[in-house]
């Protein structure tokens, strides 16, 4: 009704994993790519700029794509995610006088399709291949001193309360030799 303006802010990253092995001078290239995404919106009645709300949310992501590959350096992607958001969503009622803006109070599993198109271009080859590819990488990743992180996001139900929780998930873990490790894990609360 001309009467309420929203901001969205989205910020995020993907992951791409390529399931089949790339052959030199094919067209496509295939990958799985799936992500994660933190967003804020802030919505405003446009004849007072006082009456406003905002939030902070996440949403997570994940779909398939290709590269067509016109050259060694140059391709173009297509790509298209699901995003679903993990967040509570702002209303506004424009019927009241003054409008009334609020947030929902339980998280809206609401979701979207993202389809990507761009054109790429390598600048330069940060890292040298061994010979033979990935295949002739030694076995072994274990060792002393090795440190591995992860994070992610973790949603769950609880059933008794009807009611969905998002957390931030992460966890690390540090070898002190090949059989002895320490590990660690953290929740922090979404929503």
């Amino acid at each position: 009704d001309n009467k309420v303006r929203s901001v969205y802010y989205h910020i995020g990253w993907s992951v791409m994993f390529y399931p089949f092995e790339q052959r030199k001078g094919s067209l496509l290239q295939p990958y799985i790519v799936a992500g994660h995404c933190f967003d804020y919106n802030k919505m405003t009645e446009m004849d007072n700029s006082l009456n406003t709300k905002h939030r902070w949310g996440s949403a997570v992501q994940a779909g398939i794509g290709t590269h067509i590959n016109l050259t060694r350096k140059l391709d173009i992607s297509v790509s298209s995610q699901y995003m679903m958001h993990l967040t509570t969503d702002l209303h506004a009622n424009t019927d009241a006088q003054p409008v009334v803006i609020t947030a929902e109070k339980d998280n809206a599993l609401q979701g979207h399709l993202l389809t990507t198109l761009s054109v790429n271009y390598k600048l330069a080859k940060l890292w040298n291949a061994p010979e033979g590819g990935a295949k002739s990488q030694p076995k072994e990743v274990i060792k002393k001193g090795l440190l591995c992180a992860q994070a992610t996001i973790a949603p769950s139900y609880m059933f008794a309360d009807d009611a969905g929780y998002f957390y931030m998930h992460g966890s690390a873990e540090w070898y002190l030799n090949k059989k002895i490790s320490f590990a660690g894990e953290l929740y922090y609360y979404l929503g």
